[in-house]
């Protein structure tokens, strides 16, 4: 539910659109990721990641209309970049 809809599920021009955004955002994360850098977890990224993935699932079981979980999944973003993204550590030289 978090990168959809995919390229191939699209139907119309805001469905394409969208999962160019998904795109986007699915190589952001797994760039994030795919450091080779160390993360250091305090409690609020935990926080965010762990609520991120309950509210992930709520909706994922939940919904079944993939323009509703294609807006839903807006709410889910500033919690999954908040953590990534500040609880990776840059070596800094």
């Amino acid at each position: 539910v978090l990168f959809r809809p995919f390229f191939f599920d699209a139907s119309n021009i805001f469905q394409i659109l969208s999962s160019f955004q998904n795109l986007i955002i699915f190589l952001y994360i797994t760039i994030i990721l795919t450091k080779k850098n160390s993360f250091d977890f305090k409690i609020s990224h935990k926080f965010a990641l762990i609520s991120a993935v309950l509210f992930l699932l709520v909706i994922s079981t939940y919904i079944f209309n993939l323009g509703l979980a294609s807006r839903m999944q807006v709410m889910i973003y500033p919690f999954v970049f908040y953590a990534l993204t500040s609880a990776l550590k840059i070596n800094e030289t």
